[in-house]
């Protein structure tokens, strides 16, 4: 290369011709170029893997840069500064040798005699781990350990993989993923426990049985069976050093055909982050029907404050504030989730495949439905709403839906009583119940049957509309709800002489949050001027009152009888 480099140099003054010397200045550069470009990048060895620093960033998913959170470094819970960031090559954290482990007491030494071999030497207590610039094995005490990624040198610093040097001193090393923090403890350090968060709880039904996800903040903790002796038909599982934050996922699932009947949480022990006792179950309401919609369809919809399993705040002591560098204490505790069961069987527990989520699967219900089991026959009927629910009225004011749907109630209570079956009402006043507190009732009887009687309603309910007819839902079909749907949609239609609209699945809150078979009967529309004087009259309450008792008692298997008197109008 110098021998070219002085040829060329000679021929410049060969020639005074400025094209010629553009020229040759021009060939000149370009052997420059390629004589540069085929040296080796460092005398340390092959090029290695560029690092991921802290400050760098990600590619988001609409493809925006999305800036990642710095990687930090604790020492026995205190933060360290270092001069260069820890990067992350290959899914491995680097750290700065010297700034790290001779904060721990270790002594950190540099070998490049053996030029361009370099070697980082780093020692504590009995062992001492030296590690080659680029080489895939490092040697501890002498015996050699491969590397996944190996030391490198960036930015005139040299790093060196973490855990790997860490654990063969005998150091333990813990990732916060959420926080991007690098904690490394020492050999007589008291670890304290890792605690985890959960963020949600999700139940999903289907035909081979039902799901509840846990879902946490981080990686799941490990899980813990109950000390105690089982009870029957109840299942426990813990989650060590837990708590759980608020809101978490409407907990409502189609009960009927499911094994699981309900779902509490309990903290157990010192609070981590001030929650309570919680119990789990999804709370419901009244609502209104906006421009549309049936009266029954709002029910769909929770209530303001009512869509979630909160944790209630626990009063918590006043604790002093951490010094500078000094970690805030932190207490551990025990969330429990208890399932109550149909059948004593017990679920198969997972995880997801990102270790975030626990899976509970549960076995679909293997005693089919039979209303004699307990050696009696049980009905709950639910007359909707209330005197406070607003709006549920006629345009003209002639009728009150909450008040029709309790003399119907007190209608098909009687026929069934007198044919031997124990009925239940969800609500004896005016007062509108809350629609979870009606689902617990109903619930805790253990019908074998729930019907929510209702009149319809169209649009604002300030004018007369043109819908009409009878209606009944259930919340799935296929099911034994849609089994008693029929039986008093055949009893009715076309007796009743109203237009048949059908029976229809909805989500409806009280037909979804019981545990037995059920459905939502409509009985006219209070907003179709003809329809409401049928409505308004005792003779067709009675006749709609006889249908739904007739229904219900086919579907338990029980032949109607006349009355032995007329009934009181």
């Amino acid at each position: 290369m110098m021998l070219l480099l002085k040829g060329s140099i000679k021929t410049t003054h060969l020639s005074s011709n400025p094209m010629i010397q553009a020229k040759r200045t021009i060939r000149i550069a370009t052997l420059l170029v390629c004589v540069l470009s085929a040296l080796p990048l460092s005398a340390a060895g092959p090029a290695s893997p560029a690092p991921v620093f802290a400050a760098d960033a990600a590619p988001a998913e609409n493809g925006a840069a999305e800036a990642l959170p710095p990687v930090t470094l604790r020492i026995d819970e205190r933060f360290i500064p270092t001069d260069v960031p820890p990067a992350i090559i290959e899914g491995r954290t680097l750290v700065p040798a010297r700034a790290v482990f001779e904060a721990l007491g270790g002594v950190v030494s540099w070998d490049d005699s053996g030029y361009p071999v370099q070697v980082v030497s780093v020692s504590c207590y009995d062992v001492i781990v030296n590690l080659t610039i680029g080489a895939a094995a490092a040697l501890v005490n002498g015996a050699e350990a491969p590397l996944d990624v190996p030391a490198q040198i960036v930015s005139d610093r040299t790093l060196i993989p973490v855990r790997f040097v860490s654990e063969s001193l005998g150091f333990k090393v813990r990732w916060d993923e959420v926080g991007r923090i690098v904690d490394i403890y020492s050999r007589d350090y008291d670890i304290p426990p890792v605690l985890s968060t959960l963020e949600g709880v999700d139940v999903a039904v289907s035909d081979t049985g039902t799901r509840v996800s846990l879902t946490f903040a981080g990686p799941a903790p490990e899980y813990l069976a109950n000390p105690n002796p089982p009870e029957p038909r109840r299942f426990s599982v813990g989650f060590p050093h837990t708590d759980s934050v608020a809101p978490m996922s409407n907990l409502t699932w189609h009960r009927e055909i499911s094994v699981l009947r309900g779902v509490r949480a309990e903290q157990e022990g010192a609070q981590a982050n001030g929650a309570g006792d919680a119990q789990a179950e999804a709370q419901g309401g009244s609502t209104l029907p906006q421009d549309g919609q049936t009266e029954a369809q709002a029910q769909a919809a929770p209530q303001d404050g009512q869509t979630g399993v909160q944790a209630q705040p626990a009063p918590q002591d006043t604790q002093a504030e951490p010094q500078d560098g000094q970690p805030a204490p932190q207490e551990a505790s025990t969330l429990w989730f208890t399932f109550d069961l149909l059948e004593d069987v017990a679920p198969l527990l997972s995880k997801s495949p990102d270790g975030r989520t626990v899976y509970l699967d549960f076995p679909k219900p293997q005693v089919p439905f039979d209303p004699w089991a307990d050696g009696k026959l049980s009905v709950v009927l639910d007359p909707g709403h209330g005197t406070e629910t607003i709006g549920k009225r006629s345009p003209d004011s002639s009728i009150l839906e909450y008040a029709f749907n309790r003399d119907m109630a007190a209608r098909v209570k009687a026929h069934l009583e007198r044919h031997g079956v124990e009925t239940q009402l969800t609500v004896t006043n005016d007062t509108d119940m809350p629609l979870q507190e009606r689902c617990e009732i109903a619930n805790a009887y253990g019908a074998d049957a729930f019907v929510s009687l209702h009149a319809n309603a169209y649009g604002d309910g300030k004018n007369w509309t043109k819908q009409n007819g009878w209606e009944i839902y259930v919340y799935k079909k296929g099911s034994f709800s849609e089994q008693l749907a029929n039986a008093v949609h055949s009893e009715t239609i076309p007796a009743s002489g109203l237009a048949d609209r059908g029976v229809k699945d909805y989500n409806y809150y009280v037909i979804r949050n019981v545990n037995m078979p059920a459905v939502l009967i409509e009985h006219g529309f209070y907003t179709n001027q003809a329809e409401i004087e049928l409505l308004k009259s005792p003779e067709f309450r009675e006749r709609l009152a006889v249908m739904d008792a007739k229904g219900i008692l086919r579907f338990l298997g029980v032949a109607w009888t006349e009355p032995a008197t007329a009934p009181t109008l």
